[in-house]
């Protein structure tokens, strides 16, 4: 199984007190916050994929399968490997199944 933690467009203030750490949070704990605003940072493990109007910023690789990324609305030229972004938006969790 493969599961895609997704942070899309920013939204309005968080529900929480304090940033989450992407990285760190599990997929049965991005299962409980979907829907809900939440303010994460994450830092970037590869260069920023800039499209036409919008930007994905990925996390590092982890060995549990979990791809942690963060899309922003813009195109954000300035985030290199290495740089922490913090958002507020609205958390989305999807898996997909499959054969590798």
């Amino acid at each position: 199984m493969t599961a895609i933690l997704a942070l899309c467009l920013a939204a309005g203030p968080g529900d929480l007190a304090r940033p989450l750490d992407l990285y760190e949070l599990t997929a049965d704990q991005a299962r409980q916050l979907d829907g809900y605003a939440v303010e994460v940072f994450l830092e970037a493990g590869c260069p920023a994929d800039v499209g036409d109007g919008y930007t994905v910023v990925g996390g590092y690789e982890r060995d549990d399968g979990v791809s942690r990324s963060l899309v922003l609305r813009g195109e954000r030229h300035d985030i290199d490997r290495g740089d922490t972004v913090t958002v507020t938006a609205c958390c989305g969790s999807s898996s997909t199944t499959g054969t590798p």
